[in-house]
């Protein structure tokens, strides 16, 4: 969660499915003065362009719920909007960078998970190599 009375930054994210050597990721950000969540895919991987966004009524605490997996990128914003979005990093993309731009982030609480997947492990072989 992220305390926007005490966040100074024009724009602030995270950078999921980061390459190691950062030429490939997906952009989720926040804009200050237009209280807009977006979702870039412009540098998510082979084939996939375009940006998706949400206008948020004025908020003092910005809460988003990210959901990645190898082939999408589902956005649940304050628990009422989503964004949802088809990427195609290379399987090895797994970095994340938190970012902000003029001025300060107040982060209040970040948690990461790693799922399982919901696939039995013989059905896993077939989409190893996919």
């Amino acid at each position: 969660m992220i305390n926007l009375e005490e966040t100074s930054a024009k724009e602030f994210g995270i950078r999921v499915g980061c390459s190691a050597e950062g030429s490939t990721y997906t952009e989720i950000s926040y804009q200050s003065e237009t209280r807009t969540v977006i979702v870039d895919r412009s540098k998510s991987g082979f084939r996939v362009n375009g940006i998706s966004k949400v206008v948020l009524a004025h908020q003092t605490v910005l809460k988003l719920h990210i959901f990645v997996d190898r082939s999408s990128v589902e956005v649940l914003v304050n628990d009422r909007e989503v964004i949802t979005n088809r990427i195609y990093p290379d399987g090895s993309h797994s970095g994340i960078t938190l970012f902000a731009i003029d001025g300060c982030l107040k982060l209040n609480s970040l948690d990461i998970w790693h799922l399982k997947s919901s696939l039995p492990e013989t059905m896993m072989e077939e989409f190893r190599d996919v």
